[in-house]
């Protein structure tokens, strides 16, 4: 129900807008003037005006801080709005700080773009990458509305989240109880985790797939900003 609200807001406000001076049309004026609501409307503004009047300078703050409002969505703020008297405002632009979180974040990430089968514990990795969809999860919830989540950003990390739950679903369960396993059998000696890895059973479709996985994820780095190429000559 409330998607079906979000999709079709607009659309019912119009709506109610449309009734609303339809209903007005069709009434007299002064029949009009007399709603409770209308009188209380007219009597506040009379107010209002009254007190502009008496204290210019008053208005003229509130005027400076309600451009200020409107300056901040350029700064970085906890809160996403701001309500003042009933009315909403939006203090900074959910996309761009989207952006900038996830660049940052998955600037240190190497191993989901450049992986090297020599030094990189694949244990470690398929744990590296479980946060980064839990991350990537997480600024989803960022995108509040129906129309925020029609934009790149927001598919860009969908996209994201599609590609390394493939990865994980075909390999974490296993892969990890097998490691572990391992570990524990092999407590008294020393193993590295070369040793450990060659000998699943899968580590070659595995290892192809590590590469197919950093090949997918390049347009996402590029989208993002993430320089992919400080990680190129490591070794």
């Amino acid at each position: 129900m409330s998607d079906w609200v979000n999709k079709y807001k607009k659309i019912v406000i119009f709506i109610v807008v449309l009734l609303f001076f339809c209903v007005l049309c069709f009434l007299p004026l002064k029949f009009v003037l007399e709603i409770p609501a209308i009188v209380c409307l007219k009597n506040n503004l009379d107010f209002v005006g009254q007190f502009i009047a008496r204290y210019p300078w008053l208005a003229t703050v509130a005027i400076v801080l309600f451009i200020i409002v409107l300056l901040v969505q350029n700064f970085s703020i906890n809160s996403t709005t701001m309500k003042l008297m009933g009315i909403e405002f939006q203090l900074k632009n959910t996309e761009r700080n989207v952006k900038i979180q996830v660049k940052n974040y998955l600037s240190t990430k190497r191993s989901v773009f450049v992986l090297y089968d020599e030094y990189d514990n694949y244990y470690d990795v398929i744990n590296s990458m479980y946060d980064i969809l839990l991350f990537l999860r997480k600024q989803l919830a960022n995108f509040d509305n129906f129309s925020q989540t029609n934009n790149d950003c927001y598919k860009q990390i969908e996209g994201m989240i599609k590609e390394i739950g493939r990865f994980l679903t075909k390999y974490q369960s296993d892969y990890r109880r097998y490691y572990i396993t391992k570990i524990e059998r092999d407590s008294e000696n020393f193993v590295s985790f070369k040793e450990i890895q060659n000998e699943y059973i899968q580590v070659t479709e595995m290892k192809n797939d590590f590469h197919k996985l950093n090949v997918e994820m390049k347009p996402y780095a590029n989208f993002f900003g993430i320089d992919t190429d400080k990680w190129s000559d490591w070794y």
